[in-house]
């Protein structure tokens, strides 16, 4: 008996396998991400290319391997091999049907971030385990970027929105003092000479002076203060520093200086510039007072092209002039290293700074047009680089002799219309002129004062205005006025140079042009040199 038997649908089946695992195969090989599976002994039994490129080892060096002692990094391998004998028992875990955010490592010994998903595969009664992993290291890498400029945005904001609050604290602060100093002076010069209360007014006056150097110094943070830029040689201003601090520096404290001597001019203060850097020195010697160390200056130029600008400074790509000081000090945490700009943020004992220090640096440098870095960690030091834009070198003009002469004092008897939305200061103004000899009209109000001024143009010989006024600025007013009379005498006065500074107020045909608070003096040689000018 001959048996014959169809053999049509095994064949179908076996091909539709083939076809089967040809299209698993085709997923696995050219998967993206790391594909394995872990036999019930914790072993690797599957690796597809895409963990070979991940991982650094080919399937012949890792399959049969325990996988937990490979890519596991070596603190959380014990947990690993916990959470595995729970899940070989039962086919469960708190990792199974997740996605995880883990460290794990390369063939190299790399660590990096991988994201891992188990499942469980059911399998000759036990359970093993499929695991897809991708690499995640450029996705992290950009977060913490965006994380990095993130941050360095709200520290900008922040300090544009402290400046901004700083600027108009101290213009307020500024009309106070004009009147202590104002009338402190008219005391001293009405009698108040000789007498025993003088020597009270004496010291009400140098409070103010010192008041007034610290109003100087906020606006300087918020960069609203009147910087007089010229074309500066840096070195001599940095050797003359230097020599005041081996003075004054312990003993314990090297001082190391590297400056070249060829470096370009930058448009600065030079002023403002020994401040910035006296300032950062002093700083340094605090952090090296109990153990010593190297206080390191440093002066060079530097070019930057977009992609080699520190994101951190946020300068412009170009040339500029780097001011180097390093120390060996204590150091300074991140959290601390990034609030050190801040107004009256300090780590000294509150007798022992003002806060305002760091924060002065940084608007000296902004107001220059350049950046600051820091780099600071904890018993490793701090340095702190500034960068000013440096100035195509020019040929040097012949210097002539300038000749100035000193005006005099008092006034002859000139009408003066006084303009200020402050009562306390049109009253002051008005005592002082009218003590040096002025013939004074006040008003509170730009725009009665410009009534006024229409009404009869010839009876004023000088106009005095406040720039911060409601209704129309002091510069809007000058501008009507030399409409009505061109070459009026105009002295414009402001408490920060935010909006106008000296050169665009002379551009407009303003003769005068001062910084609150004003002494007695200041305004009698602004009135002067005002009035001088006519002709």
């Amino acid at each position: 008996m001959v048996a014959f038997r169809d053999i049509t649908v095994r064949k179908e089946a076996l091909e539709a396998l083939a076809e089967s695992e040809a299209g698993y195969r085709a997923i696995t090989d050219t998967a993206q991400d790391a594909i394995l599976l872990m036999d019930a002994e914790g072993k690797v039994a599957f690796w597809n290319p895409a963990a070979e490129k991940i991982f650094g080892y080919r399937a012949d060096e890792i399959l049969g391997q325990e996988l937990h002692e490979i890519l596991a990094v070596p603190e959380f391998r014990e947990p690993y091999r916990q959470g595995f004998a729970h899940f070989r028992s039962s086919g469960k875990g708190e990792a199974v049907g997740k996605t995880l955010t883990l460290q794990a490592l390369r063939k190299n010994g790399e660590e990096f971030p991988i994201e891992l998903s188990l499942s469980a595969l059911p399998h000759h009664g036990g359970w093993w385990s499929v695991g897809v992993v991708r690499d995640i290291s450029e996705r992290v890498a950009a977060e913490k970027e965006r994380e990095n400029l993130q941050a360095q945005i709200r520290q900008a904001q922040k300090m544009e929105a402290i400046g901004t609050l700083a600027g108009g604290i101290a213009h307020d602060f500024n009309n106070i003092l004009g009147a202590i100093i104002g009338y402190t002076e008219l005391a001293l010069l009405d009698g108040g000479q000789g007498r025993p209360v003088s020597g009270y007014l004496t010291e009400i006056r140098r409070a103010s002076d010192r008041a007034k150097d610290l109003v100087a110094h906020i606006l300087t943070f918020s960069r609203q203060g009147e910087v007089r830029q010229q074309p500066v040689n840096v070195v001599p201003v940095i050797k003359e520093a230097l020599k005041l601090l081996r003075a004054s520096l312990p003993a314990e404290i090297e001082i190391r200086s590297q400056i070249d001597q060829e470096v370009g001019k930058i448009m600065a203060d030079p002023v403002q510039i020994q401040q910035c850097f006296m300032n950062l020195c002093a700083n340094a010697a605090q952090s090296m007072r109990e153990k010593g160390g190297v206080l390191e200056v440093g002066l060079t130029e530097e070019e930057f092209r977009a992609e080699t600008v520190p994101p951190e400074s946020r300068l412009a790509p170009g040339r500029y002039l780097r001011l180097i000081v390093a120390d060996t000090g204590h150091g300074m945490s991140a959290e601390v290293s990034s609030r050190i700009f801040e107004p009256f943020f300090s780590t000294r004992e509150r007798w022992e700074s003002t806060g305002l220090g760091l924060a002065v640096v940084h608007g000296i440098v902004t107001s220059h047009g350049g950046g600051i870095t820091v780099a600071s960690q904890p018993g490793q030091g701090t340095t702190f680089n500034l960068y000013f834009p440096l100035l195509a070198p020019v040929a040097a003009k012949p210097a002539g002799a300038a000749v100035v002469a000193a005006p005099p004092v008092a006034g002859g008897g000139e009408c003066v219309l006084l303009v200020d939305d402050e009562p306390q200061l049109v009253a002051l103004g008005q005592r002082i002129l009218e003590y040096l000899g002025y013939a004074v009209t006040t008003t509170t109000s730009s725009t009665e004062a410009l009534a006024l001024f229409t009404a009869e143009p010839a009876a004023f010989d000088l106009v005095i205005t406040d720039q911060s006024m409601p209704a129309m600025t002091g510069v809007e007013l000058a501008r009507q006025l030399l409409a009505i009379r061109p070459g009026v005498p105009i002295i414009l006065c402001t408490g920060f140079s935010e909006t106008v500074g000296e050169q665009q107020a002379k551009a407009l045909g303003i003769r005068g042009f001062v910084m609150k608070p004003l002494s007695v003096n200041d305004l009698a040689v602004a009135c002067r040199n005002a009035l001088g000018q006519r002709g």
